[in-house]
């Protein structure tokens, strides 16, 4: 009797302590803490992305530190947030920044707080043309308002219209923070969240290879890419497959031109470019349209690279590295083999029927001219000796388009064709 009861005591002790276990773990609460320490692009939407859906209406944390980015990118992390269902919060680190886009990012978290000696601002997009200037200083507005920012629209000007900056304190005063954090854990104490259980995410091959592979920059060689593999396709014999990497380089490339917004002058002096280095591949020799297109084409990425509010690197440097230099090796490689395949001597009129057989259609008198049929065409023809009409001819040289033949001595029969 005892030992059952020692057994039934046994085995209600430890029911209660594995659903106290399981009750504890349910009570939990899980913070994913994503960083956002680069440009903002399609790498860091990525990130944003697998935070969002690793919080499953949790707390999610944005850890900023940027200069910015792109607007199309900036929009998309912007409707995340907005419509995710976790409680979102931003936080900029002591000596951190969020300009331009990544301060927009950090206005559209339900809370944001900054470490000393942090700053926030400088939102006037580049180029400042006054759709986007306006749309800009709407969108911020509209997201102060939302926090219950008084003044937002005045607010907005100055961040946008203005590009001003503001240190933690002057956003705290104006109500766009909700406090200040030194650390982390400052900030997790301050929602309570001490004992909650942390998740980082931060930048991986992925979000580093979709920055570089979507970046305009990079598109504009991959579509120049695309059209040298497609020419290379066509020229050489029988199918390579390089036709087929050329249309996939193209098709990532106008899907960056589509998605990020990239200015119409840029693509025109993209194409431009291409077009005239073309040229020069097909027409060996000009020079001038080869340099002009490489001219046209730096321009390009020049006027992509200064539309960045803050031009800078990925975080991972050693990749961005690999990766452009990648493109740059095949991109030679492709250049090579085009020159090897378009600068092929052309055949002159000369190499074409220097060593021909045709026949003399009319007699040709010594020192006179005639008729000649060679290569499927008519020529007029001299020769030193006489040639009876019928005869079989061999071409010895052209001088102003006037064949130089000599008789082979059969007659009335036209030579095999060659």
């Amino acid at each position: 009797m005892r030992k059952i009861s020692f057994r039934l005591f046994l085995f209600i002790l430890i029911t209660v302590i594995l659903v106290f276990i399981t009750l504890s773990r349910e009570n939990t609460q899980t913070v994913v803490i994503v960083e956002l320490k680069s440009r903002i692009d399609e790498g860091t939407y990525y990130l944003v992305k697998r935070g969002v859906e690793s919080a499953k209406g949790g707390i999610l944390i944005l850890v900023i530190d940027s200069y910015g980015g792109y607007l199309d990118s900036m929009d998309k992390i912007i409707n995340l947030l907005v419509s995710s269902d976790a409680k979102t919060i931003s936080w900029i680190p002591p000596g951190g920044k969020a300009a331009s886009a990544a301060a927009v990012i950090a206005m559209a978290t339900d809370k944001l707080y900054m470490g000393k000696g942090s700053v926030i601002g400088s939102i006037k997009p580049y180029p400042d043309d006054p759709k986007t200037v306006e749309y800009m200083v709407a969108r911020v507005s509209s997201l102060l308002s939302k926090k219950g920012v008084n003044d937002s629209r005045s607010i907005a000007e100055r961040l946008v219209k203005g590009a001003e900056s503001f240190t933690e304190s002057e956003a705290s005063a104006l109500g766009i923070t909700q406090g200040n954090a030194n650390s982390i854990e400052e900030l997790l104490s301050k929602e309570n969240l001490q004992t909650a259980e942390k998740v980082y995410i931060s930048g991986d091959v992925v979000s580093d290879f979709l920055s570089i592979i979507l970046d305009p920059a990079v598109a504009i060689l991959l579509l120049l890419l695309g059209v040298l593999l497609i020419f290379l396709e066509l020229k050489v014999t029988g199918f390579q497959g390089w036709g087929i990497l050329g249309a996939a380089f193209i098709i990532i490339a106008l899907y960056t031109f589509n998605v990020t917004g990239i200015n119409i002058t840029t693509f025109v002096l993209s194409i431009l470019g291409i077009a005239l280095v073309f040229l020069e591949f097909k027409k060996p020799g000009i020079q001038l349209a080869g340099v002009s297109g490489i001219a046209l084409i730096i321009i390009a990425l020049i006027f992509e690279y200064l539309s960045r509010p803050y031009p800078m690197f990925s975080p991972s440097i050693t990749i961005v590295s690999i990766g452009l230099l990648l493109i740059v090796i095949l991109l030679a490689f492709v250049i090579t083999k085009a020159l090897e395949t378009l600068k092929m001597k052309t055949p002159t009129l000369q190499d074409k029927l220097m060593g021909k057989f045709g026949y003399a259609k009319t007699a040709i008198p010594r020192g006179g001219r005639g008729i000649v049929y060679v290569e499927g065409e008519d020529w007029t023809a001299e020769s030193d000796t006489d040639i009876p009409q019928g005869s079989r001819v061999i071409v010895r040289g052209i001088e102003n388009l006037i064949l130089k033949v000599e008789p082979l001595g059969e007659q009335g029969k036209e030579p095999p064709k060659q």
